[in-house]
């Protein structure tokens, strides 16, 4: 029976905050001829009565009508209660993120992020390699990524530009090439080592390269801090935040609010 009366009891609930039908109706947004009905519904299905018909002037609520209706909005805080609880217990408690090591400041401020907005207790932030990323990825070993590109050929209904990188060129020595793995290992820079006239230095590590690069000589890119926008004409990776589709909503709604600062 009550789930044939849901809803009449909820109009109930909000009708007796008002002395009777026509103060209730413009509030709850129904005709007063509308409210009538439902209240007798109410009646007739639950055998009693909740609006005292007999009074000198308009009719009013009755004691039995306002035990109802805290019995429903008593009822329905507690389902409320309940179901937070529920969704709470779902949230992940460990969170496992991964990003390239030029994206590695971003991933910070976004780990920070899900750790003070959400009821996550652990998070992990780990750098990869572009290949070794989409793989993690794609084999659910990671639940946040930051990338440069989308992993696979699939859409992910997760997935936000925060913006873009681009990249200083440093020439100081033009034969000396100072790479990282997943660019020596590139067609065309394979096809360059039958160049004699080159020598590499290559590093998975950005920070390696990065030393290399201030401290000896060499010719390299290194990538500059996220920003939301650059120039057209600059060079430019996007930045890309993925993650699984089965991530918990709560966390996802933080890192979709994220800003770049």
């Amino acid at each position: 029976m009550l789930d044939q009366i849901q809803w009449e009891l909820s109009v109930l609930s909000r009708c007796v905050n008002y002395k009777n039908l026509s103060g209730a109706s413009p509030q709850v947004g129904l005709s007063q001829p509308q409210l009538s009905r439902i209240i007798g519904k109410l009646e007739r299905e639950l055998g009693i009565t909740l609006l005292d018909r007999e009074a000198k002037r308009k009719s009013s609520w009755t004691p039995t009508a306002f035990e109802l209706a805290q019995i429903y909005h008593d009822s329905i805080q507690s389902f409320e209660r309940k179901l937070k609880l529920v969704i709470e217990d779902s949230v992940p408690k460990h969170v496992k993120i991964g990003c390239l090591e030029g994206f590695m400041d971003l991933g910070l401020q976004v780990a920070h992020t899900i750790i003070k907005n959400t009821e996550v207790k652990t998070l992990e932030l780990n750098v990869y390699d572009l290949h070794v990323l989409e793989g993690q990825f794609l084999s659910a070993e990671l639940d946040l990524v930051f990338s440069a590109r989308e992993p696979g050929k699939r859409k992910y209904s997760h997935i936000r530009k925060l913006g873009v990188q681009s990249f200083t060129e440093i020439d100081t020595d033009p034969k000396l090439l100072v790479l990282s793995s997943f660019q020596y290992a590139k067609d065309h820079y394979k096809k360059a080592m039958n160049d004699h006239d080159h020598q590499y230095f290559v590093s998975n590590s950005l920070e390696v390269r990065r030393r290399w690069l201030n401290t000896y000589q060499g010719s390299g890119n290194l990538p500059a801090p996220v920003k939301k926008s650059l120039p057209a004409k600059q060079i430019t990776n996007e930045v890309l935040m993925i993650a699984l589709d089965d991530l918990h909503e709560s966390i996802w709604k933080v890192c979709k609010g994220f800003q770049i600062a």
